[in-house]
């Protein structure tokens, strides 16, 4: 009532006020939406969101995206090393792995799913021996600290050797977003406890010949493996240079007889170092498989292993090394 009694310039005053305020409202409203907005990008492009979501539960324990990242490059750098000169048979680095399909994969995935898998996988088996080495009272000792503080200080100097600015710059982009010297330092921890508690459990268990006669008779079809390596021998013929299939089938034949009775070639010697690396490691030189108690210092310590190891470095590296060793009664040497 009282607006109408207003002359039309006090009624246009007032009109214009009330104009201004819902301007300036809708400009507070989304200053404060671009605020948040910026918030949220550092948010997720921070450590911190990479470190505070969990990807994984197992039991009681949460692992965050980070670990995960960390867990996913340990697997893909653990396979690049297992096979060595076949890795780019195997991956295209220029390609996203996402991209490609993965031959180990039954259910025919891609490369990055079954890295995830081995890093879940991993993760999984890692967290219940963990859990277990606490339980039963175990905790970092002074070897293990030192231990991971000179793999943080050879990353650093690798780190550096690359042009990165920072350690944590570095160790994001080698083990994954989010990763920097504080979850590093921890993932180490909770691998070399797990790695001792695994150690001192196996050297806890005793046999007698008669249990372990037991056991392969019962468990024989596990054991009784052959491995077969061939060498392939071409016989393509090649008409530019003016060989017919048969003369190429027959300089392959010839080839293939002093591979076999060649004396003084190293055959004997091949398949006795063979037969005595299958006893003492296993299939650790052509398995990719890796045991989930190899850590990250493990690996570091051997890339860094010297020409002359002292005896103490020997018996770890033969350790790490080990992956269900052959008994000698379980080979035949043809």
């Amino acid at each position: 009532m009282a607006e109408m009694n207003l002359n039309p310039r006090e009624r246009a005053r007032l009109e214009e006020e009330k104009k201004n305020r819902k301007t300036r409202n809708k400009f507070i409203l989304i200053g404060i939406l671009i605020v948040l907005m910026i918030v949220l990008v550092i948010f997720v492009n921070s450590r911190l969101f990479y470190n505070v979501t969990t990807a994984l539960t197992v039991g009681d324990t949460n692992y965050s995206v980070a670990r995960m990242n960390y867990e996913y490059q340990k697997a893909y750098m653990n396979f690049n090393q297992t096979y060595g000169q076949y890795f780019s048979s195997l991956i295209d680095t220029s390609r996203s792995l996402k991209d490609q399909s993965c031959p180990f994969d039954a259910n025919g995935g891609t490369w990055d799913d079954y890295f995830k898998q081995s890093a879940e996988t991993s993760l999984t088996q890692l967290s219940a021996i963990y859990a277990k080495a606490v339980a039963e009272g175990y905790t970092l000792t002074e070897d293990e600290a030192a231990e991971i503080d000179t793999a943080v200080e050879s990353y650093r100097t690798y780190g550096k050797s690359l042009g990165f600015a920072t350690l944590n710059k570095f160790l994001s982009a080698y083990f994954g977003t989010g990763n920097s010297e504080k979850t590093i330092r921890a993932n180490m921890a909770e691998e070399l406890i797990a790695s001792r508690y695994s150690d001192d459990v196996y050297a806890s268990f005793t046999y007698t010949d008669d249990e372990l006669d037991a056991y392969y008779a019962e468990n024989a079809d596990s054991y009784d493996c052959v491995n077969v390596l061939y060498t392939l021998i071409s016989a393509a013929a090649n008409e530019d240079e003016g060989i017919d299939a048969d003369t190429a089938k027959a300089a392959a034949e010839d080839k293939a007889k002093v591979i076999l009775a060649g004396a003084g070639s190293g055959k004997t010697t091949v398949l006795i170092n063979r037969v005595a690396n299958l006893i003492r490691f296993g299939c650790g030189s052509d398995s990719p498989e890796v045991p989930p108690e190899v850590t990250q210092a493990d690996l570091a310590f051997l890339e860094g292993l010297g020409t002359s190891p002292t005896p103490q470095e020997t018996e770890r590296a033969d350790r790490l090394c080990t992956l269900r060793p052959a008994a000698p009664r379980s080979i035949i040497a043809i």
